[in-house]
C-alpha cells in the first residue's frame, strides 16, 4: 500500500523524519559537548510565536578529530557550521510548514599518502501546505530545493541542485472506500568542476 503513496520501492521500507513544530519549541535552548573523537558540538536554538504563526532559529557547530592512521598522517579532522529556521502555522483546515537550512565546513581525507582538504558547503528550503477537508479528505502540496556543492582539492568537484515536489489527495468514494491519488517531479542536475588540468 505504501507505494501507492511513495513510489514503488516504498515496499523496501520509508524513511520519514518528522521534526517538533515550533510550536512546542518555544524558549532558549543552548547546549555543548566535548569529547576526545567529537572535540566540540555546540547548539544554540530560539523559538517564539506572533499571532499568525511560531518559529524557531538555530545553529550548529561541531568539530571531529581525525581518524587513526599508522603512517601518522592525521589530516582529516574536520568540522561544519550550520544555521536553520522552521516557522508553523495553523489556520482552521490550513496548515502550512517552511524550514530551510545553510551550511559550511570541510570534510578533508587522504588519498593514498596525499591529503585533500574539501570543503563542503550548500543549502535547503522546504514548504509544505496540507487543507483538511475532514475526516480522510483532503491534500497537501509540497515543494523542496537544495543546492550542494562539493569542492574537492585533488579530484573532481561537484555541484548540485535537487528539486522535489509532492502533490497527493485523498478523498471518499462512497462509504466505504478510501481514495488516494497523486504525482511527483524529481530533479537533480549536477555539474562536475575539475580541480586539476585532467
Amino acid at each position: 500500500p505504501g507505494g501507492t503513496i511513495w513510489g514503488p520501492n516504498a515496499a523496501n521500507g520509508v524513511i520519514n523524519i518528522i521534526t517538533k513544530n515550533s510550536n512546542e519549541t518555544k524558549g532558549v535552548l543552548a547546549d555543548a559537548l566535548a569529547g576526545t573523537e567529537d572535540h566540540t558540538i555546540d547548539d544554540l536554538q530560539y523559538g517564539a510565536a506572533t499571532k499568525q504563526f511560531t518559529y524557531r532559529f538555530f545553529g550548529r557547530g561541531f568539530e571531529r578529530r581525525h581518524e587513526y592512521h599508522s603512517d601518522g598522517i592525521n589530516d582529516d579532522s574536520w568540522h561544519q557550521e550550520r544555521f536553520g529556521f522552521r516557522a508553523d502555522r495553523t489556520a482552521g483546515g490550513e496548515t502550512y510548514f517552511m524550514d530551510g537550512n545553510i551550511y559550511k565546513g570541510t570534510s578533508p581525507h587522504i588519498i593514498g599518502t596525499t591529503p585533500s582538504n574539501d570543503v563542503t558547503s550548500g543549502g535547503d528550503i522546504n514548504a509544505r501546505w496540507e487543507h483538511n477537508l475532514g475526516t480522510d479528505k483532503g491534500f497537501y502540496l509540497q515543494a523542496y530545493f537544495e543546492r550542494t556543492l562539493r569542492t574537492h582539492a585533488a579530484t573532481v568537484g561537484e555541484t548540485r541542485d535537487t528539486i522535489d515536489i509532492d502533490f497527493i489527495q485523498h478523498l471518499r468514494v462512497g462509504s466505504r472506500n478510501l481514495f488516494s491519488y497523486g504525482g511527483g517531479l524529481h530533479w537533480s542536475p549536477y555539474l562536475t568542476i575539475p580541480s586539476g588540468p585532467l
